[in-house]
């Protein structure tokens, strides 16, 4: 991830570790790991099934929000819900909630 990153910045790896090293990560991930998981809750339902069985959000949005809420709630359920369950559990051992 640091490579990636100073490839991005334009700089070395050198250069980003004293100023973000692996203690400022683990610090952002515990600050930050919640809302993280709020973001995949919301799309690995759909991020879980087949292309051809997701939401098609040009029709859904001409629908009324009734509806789309519940195409996306009852998508892929099963698959998603064990998935946020291990995300909240490495959450809970990473002390971020």
């Amino acid at each position: 991830m640091t490579r990636t990153l100073a490839r991005i910045l334009d700089c070395s790896v050198e250069d980003l570790l004293p100023d973000y090293g692996l203690d400022e990560f683990r610090n952002d991930f515990v600050a930050h790991g919640f809302y993280g998981y709020m973001v995949c809750s919301y799309f690995l339902g759909q991020m879980s099934v087949d292309r051809e069985d997701q939401v098609d959000y040009k029709v859904m949005c001409r629908r009324n929000v009734r509806d789309l809420t519940y195409a996306i709630l009852n998508l892929g359920v099963e698959h998603a819900a064990q998935q946020l369950a291990d995300i909240l559990k490495h959450l809970e051992s990473k002390d971020a909630i």
